[in-house]
């Protein structure tokens, strides 16, 4: 319990901390308005309510919405369905500015953390990460992409090292707006 407790008051340190420093060196730009940042701005992509079509995922549910305050980062939970009751997840998509590339960080029921890098594509996004290195690394590749009627495509791949690129999931989710 005193480890939980010390971990939630680190947290709410370093949200202080950040906090100071989202404002700058002067007070007043704390209250100015961000501009509106196109890039910033193409990840409404995500924004609603998400379900997967195929079968198998009937009680997948996913949320995304923007951050409070500043159209930055949309953050998505999902809660779906396993043998073993229900899970959850949190994953959250931004724009780095400094190497102009989308990010995703995901954190898994079950402790995982995933972070993969992605760019625009004409009806989506696609993003890719890798671990490991000789023989033994493994690299991802995520696509996403509008469909018609409000469905949304994404196909998930892996690759051995440098070998070819293998199809490990296509799912199709339907995607209501707020």
């Amino acid at each position: 319990m005193q480890q939980v407790m010390a971990i939630a008051i680190r947290r709410v340190a370093l949200a202080a901390l950040l906090a100071s420093f989202s404002g700058g060196a002067n007070p007043e730009s704390a209250n100015l308005p961000l501009e509106r940042s196109e890039p910033h701005e193409a990840l409404a992509f995500y924004e609603g309510t998400w379900t997967i079509v195929n079968k198998g995922h009937e009680g997948y549910r996913e949320t995304c919405s923007w951050l409070a305050e500043g159209r930055r980062h949309i953050v998505c939970r999902a809660r779906y369905q396993t043998a073993n009751g229900f899970r959850e997840s949190l994953g959250v998509y931004s724009f780095d500015q400094t190497s102009s590339e989308y990010l995703y960080h995901g954190f898994g029921a079950r402790g995982g953390v995933m972070i993969e890098r992605g760019r625009r594509i004409p009806k989506g996004f696609h993003f890719t990460s890798e671990r490991g290195t000789g023989a033994d690394r493994v690299r991802t590749r995520f696509t996403i992409e509008e469909g018609p009627q409000g469905r949304v495509n994404t196909v998930s791949e892996t690759a051995k090292a440098d070998g070819p690129w293998v199809v490990e999931e296509k799912l199709e989710y339907l995607r209501t707006r707020p």
